[in-house]
């Protein structure tokens, strides 16, 4: 499969009062160090969107817009990606699932599905998704008009809906990292859950 991971961090942190939630320690290792170990091996290029570089040996963009949320940063993925595929991933979730990913992967079909997006009981992670390149136009006609919910184009191209409690999986895959308390949390649920 011709795809690369990509870690979104173009966000301001304002509710962990600016800290790179990429650094965040849980269980003795960072956030990043967590998600490399997930991803080690199933992708040929990884790279970043943040405002500075996370890792020195992954390349590094800049959101091409700013203050419009996290559709900036797949937006920039896609068009700096060399593959025609991108799995696009939230800086702040320590969870990443080598097999989920996997399994995603798999998902697509044939080339048609333009998006893979995991869904569970809670709702659907769109910062936890594949994307496909040919979905940049559409993309930058809803920045353009302003409708910055990344979901908002969905129903405008092939999306493929990856259910997980069916495929067995654990939505705690997906716990993201907000707010000081959610440190906790992590901590917490690090003892039990297995990248």
């Amino acid at each position: 499969m011709n795809i690369s991971a990509v870690i979104i961090a173009g966000g301001k942190s304002l509710r962990l009062n600016g800290i790179n939630k990429s650094y965040i320690v849980v269980k003795g290792r960072t956030i990043v160090e967590w998600q490399r170990e997930a991803i080690q091996g199933l992708f040929p290029f990884v790279f970043t969107v943040a405002h500075y570089p996370i890792m020195p040996d992954w390349p590094n963009f800049e959101d091409e817009f700013q203050k419009i949320g996290p559709i900036a940063g797949i937006y920039t993925a896609l068009k700096q990606a060399k593959t025609d595929y991108i799995f696009a991933f939230s800086c702040d979730m320590p969870f990443l699932n080598r097999q989920l990913i996997l399994a995603m992967i798999k998902k697509i079909k044939n080339d048609s599905d333009e998006v893979v997006v995991p869904k569970h009981f809670h709702g659907i992670e769109p910062l936890h998704a594949i994307y496909k390149k040919s979905v940049l136009p559409i993309i930058e006609q809803q920045i353009n008009i302003q409708k910055y919910q990344i979901r908002a184009f969905f129903d405008k191209v092939k999306v493929s809906y990856f259910d997980i409690e069916s495929n067995g999986f654990n939505n705690e895959y997906f716990f993201n990292i907000n707010y000081p308390e959610d440190i906790l949390k992590a901590n917490e649920y690090a003892t039990r859950i297995k990248p």
